[in-house]
């Protein structure tokens, strides 16, 4: 008996440590097993979510193809921030009834709309000027009516703010009274890019506008037949939305990619993508500064310019100023001496690559080579002296943000970056003149 219950005993403590042990296990295999689907999920979200994008991106671009959407003459021309000769000189062919447009006072009756003006909208005969003089300086636009009695000046400011007695200057010559006599409706419109409150002016003497709300909204609601009229409208609108653009410029591709992220599964995915997103710019930017400088190192022994090397930056190719300098031979880095840079500029804002020469001593700006190279630089090689550089060159537009430029790289499927053979032919034609300088330099 007292064996039996010693086996009983033995049986009954043993068993329950083996199946405790059975259970972690099982567990274990359960959590293992779950996070394996939960990744394995993941994974074919990703890979959904990329096809997909993929399959738009390749839509997109032979959408490109057919109707360029992009293509931009304000841009071209580079007057997108000319706040005179452009976006005033526009807005007020629009406006006027008689201009080439062939709209009549449609643009100028939906502008009235726009503004909450109906029993304005409801008169004709009104009369459009733009750079009007008077005492205080020049009215940007200015409209007005007998009919209707009024008259309304729009002060335009893009990229500037208004000077100390500027709208208070406008208000008392909208308030003369000759004017106040004969116009009942006296409005001054103060129009910038966001509808930014004036600086230097009491708010109860305008009306703030703004180009991304009533400017939009304006253009945007006017339905016209003419496919010139209407294209220019559009080019028009989307100068207004690179104008608002401070990082990446969203487009049309970036509403079709946020509609595609709906369910949780997307959601996350797209969450996922972005984590490495960092990481796949950074592997992107690293070949093509790798693929550079091979192809300047190529470059310098091909044309036998051994009296040149390059120094390349340390550290990640995200990082603003990184750069490929190329330096004379048998210098002190520790000196000033004179460089050609590939140099890029990114902040959280603005991300660009541009070509600079600098010398960073008074002493070397003093010498005849040096004075010599910059004429050069300034006249033939247009790269005038700018933001601490002797000579400058912006290769990218700065507001296309990183995505956008990698975009274009890996769709150019080009062996090595057009920056760098475009920064190339500027530096093959300013070596003579850089040797020149760096030899007078190291005698110094």
């Amino acid at each position: 008996m007292v064996a039996v219950g010693l086996v009983v005993g033995l049986h009954a403590v043993l068993p329950p440590k083996r199946t405790e042990l059975s259970a972690a296990k099982i567990n274990c295999w359960h959590n293992s097993n779950s996070m394996s689907i939960r990744v394995s999920n993941q994974a074919s979200g990703v890979q959904k979510l990329l096809n997909s994008v993929a399959l738009l991106c390749e839509r997109r671009l032979h959408f490109q193809e057919d109707i360029a959407p992009r293509f931009n003459l304000f841009r071209i021309l580079g007057v997108e921030e000319k706040e005179v000769s452009t976006h005033s000189a526009f807005l007020a062919y629009l406006l006027n009834p008689s201009e080439g447009h062939a709209q009549g006072d449609l643009f100028l009756r939906q502008f009235l709309l726009e503004l909450g003006h109906e029993r304005l909208a409801s008169f004709n005969g009104w009369v459009i000027s733009k750079e009007v003089p008077f005492v205080g300086g020049r009215l940007d636009i200015v409209l007005q009516s007998a009919k209707a009695r009024a008259i309304i000046v729009v002060e335009n400011k893009v990229g500037t703010e208004d000077h100390a007695t500027q709208l208070g200057a406008y208000r008392k010559w909208l308030d003369a009274p000759s004017r106040k006599r004969f116009f009942e409706s006296r409005l001054l419109l103060y129009l910038t890019p966001r509808g930014d409150l004036a600086k230097n002016a009491p708010r109860n003497i305008y009306e703030p506008i703004s180009y991304s709300g009533h400017i939009t909204r304006w253009l945007s609601s006017c339905t016209v037949k003419p496919p010139r009229v209407g294209e220019s409208i559009k080019t028009y609108l989307l100068t207004i939305r690179n104008l608002m653009t401070q990082t990446l410029m969203k487009d049309d591709l970036d509403d079709s990619i946020i509609n595609l992220i709906k369910t949780p599964m997307e959601r996350t995915a797209a969450l996922r993508i972005a984590r490495v997103g960092n990481l796949l710019k950074e592997q992107m930017l690293r070949e093509i500064w790798d693929q550079g400088k091979a192809y300047l190192t190529k470059k310098l022994t091909e044309q036998k310019l051994t009296y040149w090397s390059l120094d390349r930056s340390e550290g990640s190719p995200l990082e603003s100023g990184y750069e490929i300098r190329i330096v004379g031979k048998g210098v002190d880095n520790e000196r000033p001496h004179p460089r050609f840079a590939f140099y890029q500029y990114a902040t959280p804002t603005v991300f660009r690559w541009e070509f600079g020469v600098y010398f960073t001593h008074e002493k070397i700006r003093r010498l005849p080579e040096a004075k010599k190279l910059a004429d050069v630089m300034e006249g033939s090689f247009s790269m005038p002296k700018k933001w601490g550089w002797e000579g400058y060159l912006l290769f990218t537009d700065d507001k296309k943000g990183i995505e956008r430029t990698l975009e274009e790289e890996i769709a150019k499927e080009a062996g090595v970056s057009q920056f760098f053979e475009t920064g190339w032919q500027k530096f093959q034609g300013l070596e003579p003149y850089l040797r020149r300088l760096h030899k007078t330099v190291l005698r110094m």
